[in-house]
């Protein structure tokens, strides 16, 4: 779709010369990040970084340049070649901008400066991006350079200012198609034309000769369209969208695309180099072909593609230039269709159309040097099928090292468009895809733009192609470029209020991020434009197409105009943001003048602005030479089309002759050849030479007497297949076995191979040899088989001997030949080239020769020329044979065609390439291993070439590791010094993690700020937080990192002193706080150093070997604090000598003393008679030694266990007898590493992440850190380093590694390893190969020439005799060969014949081609009627048409052999057969189509058609209500048509409509009729049943035109059956019925009582009134019952005034509703009802004035004087006492009234009643016709109308003046409910107000907001019926919405006095609910159609019973308040009769 579009648009703008779009930068609205800024970069110094940028919400980012950064460039470099260039970007200027700050924008080497001088009176408003003041400039740069190249930059000069740059977009100018080079955009200013030797500047006038005829835009002149510019058009090629079928551009690697391409070997020299893609200048080709090879491809092209001409465009190198005699072809299913050849005078081109050519550098490939190069572009069209071979074949001479190269091929549908299904000619296409239509020039578009329209659901017609002499005018604001020269025409006429933010002048603005357009936002809000237009050549109409743009906000009192010639064409006003507007205007004046204008005293330029874009102004010109036309086929003064001849076609565009194309003899246009000149043949192809000829000045020659295609007489392609001759050197030769007799080919002597003559043989085939006699015999011990028609040795075996007469035992399978075997390889083995003795290849091979297949041209295949089999050919994108994938991906999971998983995934699924194990540290991702950042575990990802430098088990930025695991520089308040990305120096509080490169707050803080610099804010346990850095604390027993032990004290000599291990004074050796040796005198005992003490067992030990006391007790000194006391104790005891066990007592006894415990007897049984707890023995309960493991306390004479002599007390957990931490024992506890996350008994059994558990040692360990980028992987199960084989890599013990696990290629599982056929191998490297093989390349081929047929060699003749059968060990093309004596022995098969043997040295032929008989072993072809035959050329068997019957083509017919029919062709002048005409072409719409058919509307003679003047017919609807009468007027005589006319409905059978048809006279004086058209119909109707009306047209009986149809849209007419029009009438006669009664019951209201409820059924008729009004389709009843019912009915007032008539100047109609009830819109009509009872009111309020005057001059007036009105106060008359003077005067005037008689009295209290609430009166009156009022208010100003006449304003204001009185009547009401209760209940306030609140219950404050509630809904319900009339569905439901809030309220608070009242006010209140709850029911079902019939009409009936049942408890209301005043008044009217008995 987007190439469409894109092709579309360069086809409009090539109509005439433009400006167009280069570039465009920061035009899309994104949010920028540090990694996109657009590729705009800050440039300081040599350091490029990411530019700064802002980001503003809904706009995106903009790039900034301010202090900071004050350079800015865009890292893309653009290189472009335009006559001019355009640049425009936009500049928002905020902060501080001095005088002299300026900003410089370069363009490449162009350098502009914009200061404050540059911006003319900026205007300021509050950017919302930094909400500071700024100011906005779209500013502009012209370059006039023609080649350019460079960057974009930005850079500013400011000390505070900043600045942001937005839609930079860069326009370049080409020139007219005329132009080479120019100055400007018009044809005129050219500065050097196109078109060779022509002058400027008009370069328009000129024409390009005949030679060559198409000219190219801004190129010249050619023989040929380009293929990228195919269509000629207007008088140049134009472009032309085409379907590309393959596009091969050779790059430095192989596609898919071209692995679907393969070489085509050199048959005589099959060991040549292979080809690569090679780099040359700036791109690559594939090549150096030399010699005969080739290329070749299969296409399979989509069956539906519509495809006329297949177009083949290829790039070629030509290195050394062309040898002479020397060619490239293209072939097509090995047919040849174009060449590039060399006969001596360089190169020439059959068929090749060049259309660029250069010439090239010296290159140097494989030690050749190549001069003379020459690059070529060049481009044919062929015929082909669905399916074909292509191949590009070289004829260099073997002897040149001259070479050429392909640089690309492309494929493409050629002359028919892409998107077309089929295609009937050239650029036409008949079907296009889905969803496309048929457009201009034959194309396939979707037709989606605003300049097309669809036709018929089939075509696309634009607004150029609208007559075959439109053209575009004007094409502008069609994507982000503008063209300065159009743009400056716009003129602004007028502007108010705030207008263009973005500089003065600037007139545009960007829409969408790729439209610029005309106004838009910050642009055009309040403004008016102008442009004029000069339209010199004749014209008859224009047409116009823009998209209008509206702001979000646009107010509805704002417009866009559109004015042509100063007149209003159209005002609308947003209804969406986007309207398309299309217009055709009548116009044959020289000039048009435009204008444009964005209206409203609201508009703003931010969000309330007008624009447009996508602006197409098309032009329909008059035929060429006329002066004045009405249409295109109309001309003043009338003209003829000039009368061509053969070999010319009329060019319709200049009413002129022009010559056909070279070779055509007949035409329609210079592209359209119909006829060829004798002798060449399709017309197709531009009329060409037919087989066995070439062209030459002569016209087409014949080629050889032997050639089947020639480029020359001497330069032969193909030879013919029956002449016995090959090719060879372009030349026909004899082939072996025959001899050239100066007629034809005669056949040699039996088996002899070269021969000047029958007689003569100079050389045998192969096993055989020449005899005495000159003769061939065969070789002895060699057998011959006849059917190879070879010769081969005898076997050795007697089993099976065809030499002997031993054959009996012969068999298949026995590897010997026998009479009719072809083949015997010993083996069953089926496509291996024998099978079952019959030559047998691969179903894919499609060309073999003897067994051995020479071609693949099968796609997804390729010929192995090894093996000569067929291969899948990988990475080309198709998966065939065994392979498991190809999709053709470098990065997939496909390798080599064969599911795999990279290198680092340990477990992979090979049956779909999905990785399912990685190594730790990395996940699966498809086929290979991703690294999970954030783990905590550093690894690299070499499958995606990822390495991890950090990992610090989190995702954020900052911290010193990125979320990309790269190091990264932390905040400058943490990390004092970085470079590089890694961190040096910390700030305090951070310590330096030299492993990490980061700065942290170590292991003993809990929570650490990386942000703000704090350090750490919580730390672990057992350390404190102290000036950001944690400190253990040591006492806290709990040991933490930087602890060696705590013991919860600060003892010295306990083993840990201050955390440290410390030992008693007395050990010598401490370590880890153990003491390991003591001093003299002190052993060591349980890690504690004891005094050493003699044990004694008796006095006498004592005696003998017992120290004094003194002596004993001096070392205990320092163990005791009581030796003092001691030693008191024993010299008052007089002790001299004291046992060991005595002084251990006594020193016990001396502690219980001090300790203040009594010594008992109590105390002795439990304490000195028990030993302490793990005592081994003890003395008076003082223990002497302890049991094993624990240790002697004397202080506290208790046995405590000795941690760390590997005893485990049952104090202890574990005892290792060290005091190593973390060695799972610490302090007899069991302990496992910080980093073990499962410990259990010391052991480790988890570690955390980012350390290795080793099982065996139950311990964590270090992650051993592997380089992988050296070639190390991490082993996660053993935690070593290793290297793998396969990453390409060497390292640790691999030898090499090539990254593959191929073998045989020198290095196999990282050792050396050579190929299989290497003899000696060095270092992976082949020295020499075995016994048969050479090397070549470091590789062993087979030595071709050795005579053993090793490897791939297909034969070995043991010579090097080219096209001796076997060639380069190779079997030539059309030859058999067998092994004869372990030679090869190769012969041919004659010509055409297909199957052959050879027997005893003679080719015996089998079977002939097809075409082909065989006699006398010779080929020979049939007759031209027979495809086949047998024995004879006319003995027919297989006809090639019907009953052999011969096609006479001068009498039309011509042979189809498909059809094997003759069959007409439409298009040759020749009427035959069905057709009808024939014209000489198959263009439709010219009289005769293109199946030469007359077509409608024109007249044909002699094959010459004529187009008929068509009549032009209007029609319209009798009025604008009706819906079945239609008046048909026109150019047509209806008066005698009129009756002749037939209709069809869409979905009508013709019994459900009838119509009657009228002729009635339109204009006396002319006599001229119309037609009137009455339908019936007898269903409904709707605007989906498209009317059909079939007019037909004669004159004088002669028929012109066969008829004249016209399709018109129908209003929607409901169809209702009798028994509904029934029920209908019944409804009106009920409805008449109760309307007599309401006109009886008002004057009955008023002399009876009553009118409130009166007035109440009066406001229930208005809203029943206005329920009509709703947007939908009643049933017939109810709609009857509105129509026929309503409130004014009841008394009727005239209008007074009637305006608005469709007479008037000013008519507007109100919506289809309001018209039907015959509503005015116009303001002043709608308010003569309510002006009307107000001026009745006013008349009764005189009329009781001067009734209460009259009473006045009766009674006394001085009374009435001093006591005014006030006296006669009917409060007063009832209830004042006369307690004053004043009172005593009334109660004498009160007794005189009452003296009036009875009706005197009545009239005077009634006057006086009025007059007195005459202000209540008038309130009732507006609140009657409230809705009525703001109807009419609404209708005046809402309804379309022409706003500029008088009568239109006056009502405009009127109803303005209402709306505010109504808002004042609103006001009002609102001041009445907020009112006091006393107030309200005042007398004088009544008098004003009460009608206001009369029935309302005026105590409660929440029932008096009600009073206004009500008017509010009124309001909305208008409102919403008129606003939303359009919109059924919502109108509706508003309307709802509002009658259900107001009975919401009446439910939630009655607000009434009564419950009657409420009652009477409720009920209608329900009813109006219910019915507009029914209204959107039925809205729904008009939208949906839910509802059946009986469901609709019940609906009906129950909406009238509704509004009946409103109506009716009014009229119950009535009549009882009749009842009470008639009895009242009966009662009354008694008494005044009977006034006796009233007395008594």
């Amino acid at each position: 779709m987007i190439f469409l579009f894109q092709v579309i648009l360069l086809y409009l703008q090539f109509a005439n010369c433009e400006w167009l779009q280069l570039g465009q930068y920061l035009t899309a609205v994104r949010t920028f990040s540090s990694l996109d800024t657009d590729g705009f970069i800050q440039m300081n110094g040599d350091i490029s970084i990411s530019s700064q940028y802002i980001s503003c919400g809904q706009n995106g980012s903009y790039i900034v340049l301010n202090q900071t950064q004050s350079n800015v460039q865009n890292n893309i470099i653009f290189y472009w070649g335009y006559q001019m260039y355009f640049v425009t970007f936009e500049l928002i200027f905020y902060n501080a901008w001095a005088t002299n700050d300026y900003v410089n924008y370069s363009f490449g080497s162009n350098t502009f400066s914009f200061d404050n001088n540059s911006i003319s009176l900026p205007k300021y408003y509050n950017w919302q991006c930094t909400n500071k003041q700024s100011f906005q400039q779209v500013l502009n740069a012209t370059v006039n350079t023609t080649q350019v190249s460079g960057y974009h930059s930005f850079n500013i000069s400011t000390s505070q200012g900043s600045l942001a740059i937005k839609n930079l977009i860069i326009t370049g100018l080409r020139c007219h198609p005329y132009c080479r080079t120019c100055s400007g955009v018009s044809a005129d200013e050219c500065l050097q034309c196109a078109i060779e030797g022509k002058t400027p500047p008009n370069c328009q006038q000129y024409e390009c000769p005949i030679e060559t005829p198409y000219l190219i835009r801004n190129q010249g002149c050619f023989k040929q369209c380009l293929i990228d510019y195919i269509l000629y058009f207007k008088g140049s090629c134009v472009p032309y969208p085409i379907t590309y079928f393959m596009n091969l551009y050779i790059s430095q690697n192989k596609t898919s695309l071209q692995y679907r391409w393969q070489p085509i070997q050199d048959g005589e020299n099959p060991g040549a180099e292979l080809l690569n893609n090679t780099a040359f200048e700036n791109y690559y080709f594939y090549g150096i072909f030399q010699h005969k090879q080739g290329y070749l491809s299969t296409l399979n092209l989509l069956a539906n593609q519509g495809i006329y001409l297949i177009g083949i465009r290829i790039e070629l190198i030509l290195f050394n230039a062309m040898p002479v005699n020397s060619s490239i072809s293209l072939q097509i299913n090995e047919t040849y269709k174009a060449h590039i050849y060399n006969i001596g005078s360089g190169e020439k081109f059959d068929q090749f159309i060049v259309q660029y050519q250069v010439s090239k550098p010296n290159f140097t490939y494989s030690g050749i040097n190549y001069n003379s190069n020459k690059y070529y572009t060049l481009y044919t069209y062929v015929n082909v099928s669905n399916n074909f071979i292509i191949k590009l074949v070289g004829n260099y001479p073997a002897s040149s090292s001259a070479g050429w190269g392909i640089r690309s091929i492309q494929i493409s549908s050629g002359q028919c468009p892409q998107y077309c299904e089929k295609c009937d000619s050239q650029f036409k296409c008949s079907t296009c895809s889905l969803n496309f239509l048929i457009s201009k020039s034959g194309i396939c578009s979707r037709c989606l733009e605003n300049y097309q329209k669809i036709i018929n659901a089939t075509h696309c017609l634009e607004l150029d192609d609208q007559t075959p002499y439109s053209e575009y005018l004007v094409k502008e604001f069609t994507d982000l470029s503008i063209n300065p020269e159009t743009y400056k025409h716009y003129e602004l006429l007028q502007s108010q209020g705030s207008n263009f933010f973005k500089g003065e002048g600037i007139f545009y603005s960007i829409w969408n991020q790729k439209y610029r357009m005309f106004g838009g936002p910050q642009i055009w809000a309040q403004a008016k434009f102008q442009r004029k237009y000069e339209i010199n050549t004749p014209h008859h109409s224009v047409t116009f197409a823009f998209i209008i743009i509206f702001g979000p906000s646009f107010p509805e009192d704002g417009s866009f105009i559109f004015y042509l010639e100063n007149q209003i064409q159209f005002e609308i006003t947003s209804t969406s943001q986007e309207i398309t507007f299309e217009y055709l205007y009548l116009h044959t004046a020289n000039t048009l003048n435009v204008q444009w204008e964005c209206k409203g005293p609201n508009n703003e330029p931010f969000n309330a602005y007008c624009g447009f874009y996508k602006y197409y102004l098309a032009v329909h010109y008059c035929q060429p030479e006329c002066q004045q036309c009405t249409n295109a086929s109309d001309c003043i003064p009338a003209k003829t089309f000039e009368a061509c001849s053969n070999g010319q076609y009329l060019d319709i565009y200049k009413n002129k002759c022009k010559q056909c194309s070279k070779n055509c003899k007949r035409c329609t246009s210079l592209q359209n050849c119909q006829e060829c000149l004798d002798g060449y043949i399709d017309p197709s192809l531009g009329c060409i030479c037919g087989i066995k000829k070439f062209e030459d000045s002569n016209g087409c020659s014949d080629c050889s007497q032997d050639c089947n295609q020639c480029i020359n007489q001497t330069f032969c392609l193909e030879c013919r297949h029956d002449s016995l001759k090959v090719l060879i050197n372009n030349e026909c030769v004899c082939q072996d076995g025959y001899f050239d007799n100066s007629t034809a080919c005669a056949q040699c002597q039996a088996n002899c191979k070269r021969c000047t003559n029958s007689s003569d043989c100079s050389e045998c085939f192969e096993g055989f040899q020449i005899t005495n006699s000159v003769q061939c015999a065969i070789v002895s011990n060699n057998y011959y088989s006849t059917l190879l028609k070879q010769s081969f040795p005898c076997p050795t075996t007697d089993v099976c001997n065809p030499c002997s007469s031993s054959m009996s035992n012969c068999s298949c399978g026995d590897k010997i030949i026998g009479p009719n075997e072809y083949c015997d390889d010993g083996n069953s083995e089926q496509y291996d080239g024998c099978h079952n003795c019959q030559f047998s290849v691969q179903i894919q091979c499609t060309m073999q020769i003897n067994g051995k297949c020479r071609e693949c041209a099968t796609q997804g295949w390729y010929l192995d020329q090894t093996t000569s089999t067929c291969k899948e050919q990988c990475r080309d994108g198709l998966k065939v044979g065994k392979e498991k994938c190809d999709d053709g991906l470098d990065n997939s999971n496909c390798l080599n065609c064969d599911f795999f998983c990279r290198n680092d995934c340990q477990m992979c699924d090979m049956n779909q390439g999905v990785c399912t194990k990685c190594r730790v540290g990395l996940k699966q991702e498809k086929n290979y291993c991703i690294n999970i950042c954030g783990d905590g575990i550093i690894v690299s990802a070499p499958d995606i070439d990822y390495y991890e430098e950090c990992d610090d088990s989190n995702n954020q930025d900052d911290d010193g590791c990125s979320k990309l695991c790269k190091f990264q520089c932390q905040n400058d308040k943490v990390c004092q010094m970085c470079v590089n990305e890694l961190c040096q120096q910390c700030q305090h509080g951070y310590f330096l993690n030299k492993i990490m490169n980061k700065c942290e707050c170590g292991l003993s803080c809990l929570t650490c700020d990386y942000s703000s610099g704090k350090g750490c804010s919580n730390c672990q346990h057992g350390y404190e937080l102290r000036n950001k850095i944690c400190y253990p604390i040591c006492g806290d027993s709990y040991v933490t990192f930087h602890e060696q032990c705590d013991d919860g004290n600060l003892n010295i000599d306990d083993g840990c002193h201050q955390c440290q291990y410390t030992c008693e004074q007395t050990c010598e050796l401490c370590l880890f706080g153990e003491c390991l040796s003591c001093y003299e005198n002190y052993q060591l005992q349980n890690e504690r150093c004891t005094l050493i003490i003699l044990p004694y067992s008796s006095e006498t030990d004592i005696e003998k070997g017992t120290l004094s006391h003194e002596e004993q007790l001096n070392p205990m000194k320092d163990q005791y604090f009581d030796v003092d006391l001691f030693e008191n104790r024993i010299q008052n005891n007089n002790m001299k000598y004291i046992s060991y066990l005595d002084s251990l007592y006594l020193f016990h006894r001396i502690r219980v003393e001090i300790q203040g415990i009594e010594v008992t007897e109590n105390y002795i049984e439990k304490y000195e008679q028990t030993c302490p707890i793990n005592c081994l023995s003890c003395f008076r309960g003082v223990c002497i030694t302890c049991t094993l493991g624990y240790h002697l306390n004397l202080d506290n004479n208790t046995c405590n266990p000795v941690c760390g002599d590997q005893l485990i007390a049952i104090e202890e957990l574990c005892d290792d007898g060290d005091n190593i931490i973390y060695d799972g024992c610490f302090n007899c506890k069991y302990q496992c590493q910080e980093e073990c996350t499962n410990c259990q008994y010391g052991k480790c059994k988890a570690c955390i992440e980012s350390y290795f558990f080793d099982i065996k040692k139950g311990r964590c360990l270090e992650r051993t850190i592997c380089i992988e980028s050296q070639g190390y992987y991490y082993d996660d199960k053993q935690n070593i380093c290793y290297s793998k084989c396969g990453d390409s890599i060497k390292a640790g013990k691999e030898q090499c590694d090539d990254g593959n696990d191929a073998p045989y290629d020198g290095c196999y599982q990282c050792q050396y390893q050579c190929e299989l056929l290497c003899q000696t191998c060095q270092q992976g490297r082949c020295v020499d190969c075995q016994i048969g093989y050479k090397l070549s390349i470091d590789k062993c081929v087979a030595d071709c020439g050795d005579g053993l047929i090793l490897g791939s060699e297909q034969c070995d003749d043991a010579n090097a005799i080219p096209r001796d059968g076997c060639t380069n060990c190779l079997i030539d093309p059309g030859f058999n060969c067998i092994t004869l004596d372990k030679k090869s022995y190769c012969y041919t098969c004659k010509s055409n014949c297909s199957k052959c043997e050879y027997i005893n040295g003679q080719i015996n032929c089998l079977n002939c081609q097809k075409g082909f008989f065989l006699a006398s072993n010779e080929c020979i072809k049939c007759s031209d009627q027979c495809e086949e035959c047998l024995s004879s050329p006319n003995n027919c068997t297989n006809c090639k048409i019907e009953n052999c019957q011969k096609c006479d083509n001068k009498e039309g017919f011509y042979s189809d052999f498909k059809l094997k029919k003759c069959i007409t062709k439409c298009g040759d002048m020749i009427v035959a057969g069905q057709e009808q005409c024939d014209d000489g072409n198959i263009i439709n719409n010219d009289g005769c189509n293109s199946q030469c058919e007359f077509e409608k509307g024109f007249t044909c003679y002699n094959n010459l058609c004529q187009k008929i003047q068509q009549k032009t017919i209007e029609f319209n609807y009798s009025n604008n209500t009706t819906t079945n009468c239609l008046h048909l007027k026109g150019d047509i005589d209806f008066k005698s048509i009129c009756p002749k006319i037939t209709s069809e409905i869409d979905l009508f059978a013709t019994h459900e409509f009838n119509y009657t048809l009228t002729p009635f006279e339109i204009n006396q004086t002319q006599i001229q009729y119309g037609c009137e058209i009455l339908f019936q119909f007898f269903k409904t109707i709707t605007e989906t049943n498209l009317i059909h009306l079939i007019i037909p047209l004669s004159v004088d009986g002669q028929r012109l035109l066969d008829e004249y149809r016209i399709t018109i849209i129908p209003r929607k007419q409901i169809y209702y059956s009798q028994e509904q029009k029934q029920q209908a009438e019944s409804v009106v006669a009920t409805s008449n019925k109760f309307q007599l009664l309401l006109q009886c019951t008002g004057p009955l209201s008023i002399l009876l009582g009553g009118i409130s409820f009166f007035w109440t059924i009066l406001e229930i008729l208005t809203w029943i009134n206005n329920f009509y009004f709703l947007n939908i389709e009643y049933p017939l009843n109810v709609k009857i019952f509105f129509q026929k019912f309503q409130w004014d009915d009841i008394f009727y007032i005239p209008d007074f005034v009637s305006l608005n008539t469709p007479n008037d100047p000013f008519y507007f109609q109100p919506p289809l509703k309001f018209q039907e009830k015959n509503v005015n819109p116009l303001f002043i009509n709608n308010i003569q009802i309510f002006t009307c009872l107000i001026s009745i009111a006013i008349i009764i309020y005189f009329i009781s004035i001067v009734i209460i005057k009259i009473f006045k001059l009766k009674l006394n007036s001085n009374q009435f004087k001093s006591h005014k009105i006030y006296i006669f106060t009917k409060c007063q008359l009832d209830n004042q006492e006369p307690n004053t003077t004043q009172n005593k005067q009334s109660e004498a005037l009160n007794k005189n009234i009452k003296k009036l008689p009875y009706f005197a009295l009545l009239i005077f209290t009634t006057a006086l009643d009025y007059q007195y609430n005459f202000w209540s009166k008038i309130q009732s009156i507006i609140n009657l016709l409230l809705l009525d009022i703001f109807m009419a208010c609404i209708l005046q100003l809402y309804c379309p109308k022409p706003n500029n006449h008088y009568i239109i304003i006056i009502n405009n204001f009127l109803a303005a003046c209402f709306l505010i009185l109504s808002l004042v009547i609103y006001y009002v009401y609102i001041y009445v409910s907020s009112k006091h209760q006393l107030l309200l209940n005042h007398q004088i306030f009544k008098k004003k107000y009460l009608s206001i609140y009369e029935a309302l219950n005026y105590k409660n404050k929440t029932a008096m907001q009600y009073c206004y509630f009500n008017m509010v809904r009124k309001f909305t319900f208008i409102f919403f019926l008129v606003v939303l009339y359009d919109k059924p569905i919502i109108q509706t439901t508003f309307c709802c919405l509002s009658c259900f809030m107001n009975l919401s309220f009446l439910f939630y608070q009655n607000p009434f006095s009564s419950k009657s009242i409420f009652i009477q006010i409720g009920i209608p209140e329900i009813c109006i609910f219910f019915i507009v709850s029914l209204a959107v029911v039925i809205a729904f079902n008009d939208l949906h159609n839910i509802l059946s019939d009986t469901a609709k009409q019940l609906i009906g009936w129950m909406i009238i019973i509704l509004m009946s049942l409103s109506i009716a408890v009014q009229m119950i209301f009535l009549l009882i308040e009749f009842y009470h005043r008639l009895k009242s008044n009966l009662e009354s009217l008694k008494n005044l009769i009977c006034p006796q008995k009233q007395l008594s």
